[in-house]
């Protein structure tokens, strides 16, 4: 123990000085995060300029801990001749045992404890600070283990270098070898995907770490080298081939209180349009089909709605016909942030013509190539479509009057309002909000929605989102606008800059918005910024079949190509 000890005081007063270099890049990244937050004027430029410091901050950071390894392991390597080791000699388990306990206090415990005020800032706590914390504990043993392999097979730290150069060169190569499978993954089980991943990753881990105990112990160089070029070839091999899939992918897409909303349907029309849009791409006369079908017995309060649509058409002659790609489709006659303002400010809801409600609609847009369309055409389709809806409702989360500075918390993160700018027809406020995310919750969160979700690979789920409006306890507000300027995730916590906007109080007066003559000071002291979350609530899949489509109109003549 006094050896280990003894190792212990010189390791750390050799590497101090870089090392505090290193502590000090993030340190910077922690900066950059909370600059990010609290900058009034922040805007997309500035959002892009900080994504590239924080490539080039982590960039930094990951290569200054892999040479302070190479240095630490190289000051007393296994196969030097004048290490510290030979004159007070210790056995190679107590020198590898000292080695990565100074590894662990540099690049384990001290980065987390320096993060550990940003994270609590942030609004993390239990399981998101322990995510948090292991994806740091990872993101190190990473970078560390290859490095401690590589410093501990050669006799300088020059030579350290140039085979660390052949290393990267074989890690490469073996992306270059298992790569093209994540290309065709999607022809696979996702799970098996996640399955391969995994179990690579696992076999590297254990794999490394058997051969550092190894040459720590036995010193033997060339056994070693052979061994981790085998290790290579076993992890590509696993990682493209590997059979054994531990995550099995659940039947279909499941479906979420299905039982609450079965009187939700999709009623298809007989309604179909055969034109050619001004379009520049493989096929010189694409068709585009027009589908429009309403979705009925939705609940009147839900304001939040996700859906992918799987349709194929039967020409009657015993074809199945499969559109040649997805032109697009969209819901109209839906806006959640409106339905809110219809719901929370007593608005007039919006009628059809007729004065029924509108529903939301569907809007399917194929395209078809000209063979499909002629032969449609001739022979009238009956279409078939399954949609996967996903449906959600909002929930005030947060209500704070506006002040620059003002700060709030909830179970989703920590909320800010940066700025504040006021004339007197309108109130623009920028908000900076943060929640936990780390990047192994996001890897797992999108491997997640690869195998539970509709078998075209589409997610339509989206676990919960959030608004900002503003509310007002005594006026009735116009002219909504919300935006969201920038993206960045730092160090365990994404950051998202929005903007919330509102035009002077209006009243609606004989069908239309008449604006107010009140005080700009009263009606800007009424204001509140309202945090709007919306929850995942339901699940469905709704199908439906048209009658025969009659597809009409004929080909516009060839536009000339560029």
């Amino acid at each position: 123990m006094a050896s280990i000890l003894s190792f212990l005081r010189k390791d750390l007063r050799y590497l101090r000085w870089p090392w505090l270099a290193w502590l000090g890049l993030l340190i910077a990244k922690i900066a950059l995060g909370v600059w990010c937050i609290h900058a009034p004027g922040f805007s997309s430029s500035d959002n892009t300029d900080a994504m590239r410091l924080d490539v080039v901050l982590t960039s930094l950071g990951a290569l200054t801990c892999y040479l302070l390894v190479l240095r630490l392991v190289q000051a007393d390597a296994p196969l030097r001749p004048r290490a510290f080791w030979h004159t007070r000699p210790i056995s190679g388990g107590g020198l590898l045992a000292a080695k990565a306990l100074v590894a662990f206090l540099l690049f384990g415990l001290t980065p987390g404890l320096v993060s550990l005020p940003w994270w609590l800032s942030n609004g993390l706590g239990g399981t998101d600070l322990a995510l948090a914390a292991l994806e740091l504990l990872l993101t190190h043993v990473a970078i560390i283990l290859p490095a401690f392999l590589l410093a501990s097979v050669v006799d300088s730290f020059g030579r350290a270098i140039l085979w660390s150069v052949v290393q990267f060169g074989a890690i490469i190569g073996l992306a270059l070898f298992a790569g093209p499978s994540n290309d065709s993954l999607s022809l696979l089980e996702p799970g098996l995907a996640l399955s391969r991943e995994l179990l690579a990753a696992g076999i590297a881990t254990v794999g490394l770490a058997s051969l550092i105990i190894w040459q720590f112990r036995r010193r033997r160089q060339v056994a070693v080298i052979v061994g981790l070029a085998l290790l290579h070839v076993v992890v590509a091999v696993t990682w493209k081939y590997s059979p054994y899939n531990f995550i099995p992918r659940p039947a279909g897409w499941t479906e979420l209180n299905a039982e609450r909303y079965k009187d939700v349907a999709l009623q298809p029309n007989a309604t179909a349009l055969y034109e050619h849009p001004q379009y520049r791409g493989p096929e010189p006369e694409p068709t585009i089909v027009r589908l429009t079908w309403p979705v009925t017995g939705l609940p009147p309060d839900f304001n939040g709605a996700s859906y992918h649509t799987v349709l194929s058409y039967d020409d009657g002659q015993g074809e199945a016909i499969e559109p040649k790609d997805v032109h697009g489709y969209a819901m109209s006659n839906f806006n959640p942030q409106i339905e809110l303002l219809i719901k929370k400010f007593g608005l007039p809801p919006r009628k059809t013509p007729d004065g029924e409600p509108r529903p939301p609609l569907i809007v399917i847009l194929h395209l078809l190539s000209r063979d499909q369309a002629d032969h449609l055409k001739r022979h009238p389709p009956t279409a078939t479509t399954s949609l996967h809806l996903n449906l959600s409702r909002s929930k005030i989360s947060q209500a704070h009057p506006l002040a620059p500075g003002i700060a709030f918390t909830d179970r989703q993160g920590s909320v800010r309002i940066v700025s504040l700018d006021t004339d007197i027809s309108s109130v623009q406020v920028a908000v900076s909000s943060t929640e936990p995310l780390s990047f192994l919750q996001l890897y797992f969160a999108v491997r997640r929605s690869d195998y539970q979700n509709p078998p075209s690979g589409y997610s339509p789920v989206v676990s919960h989102a959030e608004d900002y409006i503003f509310d007002s306890t005594s006026m009735k507000l116009r002219g909504l606008t919300e935006w969201r300027e920038s993206q960045l995730v730092i160090n365990g916590v994404r950051i998202t800059r929005s903007h919330v906007g509102c035009d002077r109080p209006h009243a609606f007066r004989d069908g239309k918005w008449v604006p107010s003559d009140i005080d700009p000071a009263v009606w800007r002291a009424g204001l509140r910024v309202v945090r709007i979350a919306y929850h995942e609530e339901a699940r469905l899949v709704l199908t439906g079949r048209s009658d025969p489509l009659v597809i009409s109109g004929s080909p516009a003549a060839p536009s000339p190509k560029p």
